[in-house]
């Protein structure tokens, strides 16, 4: 009881942070759009791209840094804890040094020579550049501190540092309309310092809170093998992640140009401010998940996943359905101006993202348990076919929109076929127990489309705001009497109407 409590807690506390961050970053996309022009943004979106690529094997190493530092805490040896984190520090130094030479080299050759960016644009794309490199050194070692806030499950402080964030990206919004030198680089030189000054706090913070982050020149080589050993299995699935996101926008400025990159990066910020309410919820579960699991609670770790597997979904649901119906209203009461292929972008990751969601789930369980091997062979086996095809389909001629075509198969294999072996060959879970995940996610979409849909239809010709909150409001009112009939448990729902009914009293 006490740990579902502090996830509900730390559920809040990450939607106060998700709500004021969804807002003002919605905000500040179409200010900065119109200020820096579709070219300049996508030109901002392509460099900052090539950089994150380079820098993929960050979010491997990453991965791990989490899944040990949750797992040492779950065992409760303060020791070895603080060994872990020193380790790791030390590691994500190395790596950042190894990066920064890399972009600086080989990433720094292929912006010149391989980006499609208008010549008088040159100087401002490669200074930008630099400042995303310099930057990454930052964010790359940050992770180990930002692991341990994760681990320690202090999400309030996420929360309240957002607020400081966001007020800033404010502040850069202002100033960007006042620049005094090239928009795109004062842009950059701007977030850049948001970005550092926000790592500077996250490292003081867990320095005067936790014993662990203390550092101290300690190297364990035992701990970094087992690091490096699970996450080793990981490199391969995290390139063949960055190959079909960082890749595919420099794929589509190859092809293309900046202002298809741009359109693409519309519609993933508003995936990604739908996607923030089920990655919130993740944050506040994850670390019960994989604790119970190191504490020998097997049973209460799978349950606890398959319950916030399914509530993760309709969280999302109810969000992705109405952008789905109304995404050229949303597009254009939020941008005024809406790039080309930014709806048939906006639709195609919408639904890619509740696809993805059973993925991303399933890799949990096997996370917990420790045993990716399977999933880092085969996830990159198929991932990785997505990148030579879609480049061979533009070679060919074809659409900006096969992008998302590859990725709804690759993701669709992944998610109803691969992922369920695993999870029922290596993480225990039976047959049955994934089949009712997707049983009662299934039905609760289907049941709640037709209502929706036929509004759409009805509501065609009235105004743009009607359309937009009429719509919207029927799809999350029809989604939200499926989930409480269909797929809500009837202990959950007697908990919420007697929470309901002593508020009432009171």
């Amino acid at each position: 009881m006490t740990d579902n409590k502090r996830i509900a807690k730390n559920t809040i506390y990450m939607y106060f942070r998700m709500i004021f961050v969804m807002v003002v970053s919605l905000f500040t996309s179409r200010v900065v759009l119109h200020t820096l022009g579709v070219e300049d943004y996508g030109t901002y979106q392509v460099v900052g791209g090539v950089v994150a690529l380079l820098a993929f094997v960050n979010v491997t190493l990453g991965s791990g840094t989490s899944r040990f530092l949750m797992f040492e805490m779950g065992a409760g040896d303060k020791t070895r804890l603080q060994h872990t984190f020193s380790t790791l520090l030390i590691a994500h130094y190395g790596l950042a040094l190894i990066v920064v030479v890399l972009a600086e080299t080989v990433g720094l050759w292929f912006a010149c020579h391989k980006l499609v960016i208008p010549a008088d644009r040159m100087n401002a794309a490669l200074t930008t550049y630099h400042i995303s490199i310099l930057t990454s050194f930052f964010t790359l070692t940050q992770t180990p501190y930002s692991a341990s806030i994760k681990s320690h499950e202090r999400m309030d402080i996420y929360a309240y540092t957002s607020i400081i964030d966001v007020s800033l990206k404010l502040v850069i919004v202002y100033l960007l309309k006042i620049s005094p030198i090239d928009r795109l680089v004062f842009y950059a030189i701007l977030l850049a310092i948001a970005q550092i000054s926000m790592n500077l706090f996250y490292r003081w913070f867990c320095v005067s809170r936790f014993e662990e982050c203390r550092f101290h020149f300690k190297f364990n080589k035992d701990i970094f093998k087992r690091v490096t050993g699970y996450s080793g299995w990981n490199l391969f699935s995290n390139t063949a992640g960055m190959l079909n996101s960082q890749g595919m926008v420099i794929l589509l400025n190859m092809f293309f140009n900046a202002g298809v990159v741009t359109a693409l990066s519309v519609a993933t910020t508003v995936k990604n401010a739908a996607n923030s309410f089920v990655e919130n919820y993740r944050v506040a579960s994850v670390p019960q998940i994989v604790k119970q699991y190191a504490a020998g609670e097997v049973t209460g770790s799978k349950q606890l996943l398959l319950s916030s597997s399914k509530y993760a979904y309709f969280l999302l649901y109810v969000m992705a359905l109405p952008i789905f119906l109304v995404a050229p209203e949303i597009l254009r009461l939020w941008l005024g101006i809406i790039p080309d292929y930014s709806i048939v972008f906006l639709r195609f990751i919408i639904v890619i993202c509740l696809i993805q969601l059973f993925t991303d789930s399933f890799f949990i369980a096997l996370n917990a348990v420790g045993k990716i091997k399977e999933f880092s062979l085969v996830f990159p086996a198929i991932m990785y076919l997505c990148f030579p095809a879609v480049y061979l389909f533009f070679k060919l001629g074809y659409s900006p929109v096969m992008v998302c075509v590859v990725m709804l198969v690759a993701y669709s294999i992944m998610s109803f076929i691969i992922m369920p072996i695993l999870v029922n060959k290596i993480g225990n879970y039976s047959k049955l127990e994934i089949l009712s995940l997707f049983k009662i996610c299934l039905f609760v979409t289907i049941l709640s489309l037709p209502i929706p849909i036929l509004f759409l239809f009805l509501l065609k010709d009235t105004h743009i705001l009607t359309k937009f909150f009429g719509i919207s409001i029927i799809s999350i009112v029809s989604v939200g009497i499926c989930v409480w009939h269909i797929g809500m448990d009837h202990e959950i729902r007697t908990k919420l109407l007697n929470f309901v009914k002593s508020k009432l009293i009171k």
